[in-house]
């Protein structure tokens, strides 16, 4: 449908609600959204492997350390928080954005503290917890500015109303130990989880939380064939958000949309010794998805002619 039929078809839609006696207007509201997702906009697909626990721990492979492996990326979370220790650190962080991420990544970090009982520290664990206290984040472009402006033609620059989604399809959530056959999901060990989302210049927000976590993954591993329909888990941002607004900002002015993902997470002490270090991470699908309501975008450009 070319962007004129499309105005001339709302127009008639407009005319209808406001004559007297019409009725389904809130139906019609409805069926005239618009979403620009899957085809329109490339979703999110990133493996972040962690770093290694010669990077972590800044120790020579070939140096022997009694109690650890001859090399530490044979080793399990139990030998890292090990290594930190006879390093003589408590947790690092790392920049990870020369890694292999990706073109549209524009950041990524990984934060890990060992808790320990050693009081140094304290400030880096949260109370009464033993184990790994872990953060990571990435930040990426979602919606190239030539994709934000295909969507800001059909919009008037005060047509921000027409906007009335920012949502995401969080299609997998995994974090993973081993690769292809070997692949494991680990996810049961993983406590406390939170992601927040944000984007340049406002303070993200908490987007997904422990149960989330498990319901992704459910919505991943489907098996009936009305569960394969879906195979993800929708999430809206808030349409007054700080975040969500300067999202759809970027969308009217034809900007790059940049959207930073930070995980926060723990490994209590009794998991260290289930979990391999290397090859593993997190996995993330994320399908991004702006819906536009025709009516309201055409009340705003239709008011230029």
């Amino acid at each position: 449908m070319t962007l004129t039929l499309q105005r001339f078809a709302t127009t008639l839609i407009i005319g209808l609600c406001t004559a007297p006696n019409f009725v389904g207007c809130d139906f019609i509201n409805s069926a005239s959204e618009i979403t620009f997702g899957a085809g329109s906009l490339p979703s999110l697909e990133q493996a972040m492997e962690y770093p290694s626990v010669d990077q972590l721990v800044g120790l020579d492979q070939m140096e022997e350390i009694a109690g650890l492996p001859a090399s530490l990326n044979q080793g399990t979370m139990a030998h890292l928080v090990g290594a930190l220790g006879v390093g003589g650190e408590c947790g690092r962080n790392l920049d990870l954005s020369d890694g292999e991420l990706g073109s549209s990544v524009l950041a990524a970090e990984f934060e890990l503290a060992a808790c320990t009982k050693d009081q140094r520290c304290a400030d880096l664990c949260p109370p009464d917890f033993l184990g790994l206290n872990a953060r990571t984040r990435l930040e990426a472009i979602v919606m190239q500015a030539s994709q934000a402006k295909e969507i800001s033609q059909a919009l008037s620059k005060d047509s921000a109303e027409a906007i009335v989604q920012i949502r995401f399809q969080m299609r997998a959530l995994e974090f993973y130990q081993g690769l292809d056959e070997d692949r494991e999901i680990t996810n049961d060990h993983i406590r406390d989880f939170e992601m927040m989302l944000g984007t340049p210049g406002e303070e993200s927000i908490l987007f997904l939380g422990p149960q989330d976590l498990h319901k992704i993954r459910e919505s991943s591993v489907a098996t009936s064939n009305k569960e394969k329909m879906a195979r993800f888990e929708r999430y809206e941002l808030p349409r007054e958000h700080p975040v969500t607004k300067k999202i759809i900002n970027d969308i009217l002015e034809g900007n790059d949309v940049i959207i930073s993902v930070e995980q926060k997470f723990k490994i209590g002490r009794e998991s260290l010794y289930d979990l391999r270090l290397s090859p593993a991470g997190i996995y993330q699908s994320i399908q991004p998805e702006v819906v536009i309501n025709a009516i309201e975008a055409a009340t705003s450009t239709l008011s230029d002619f």
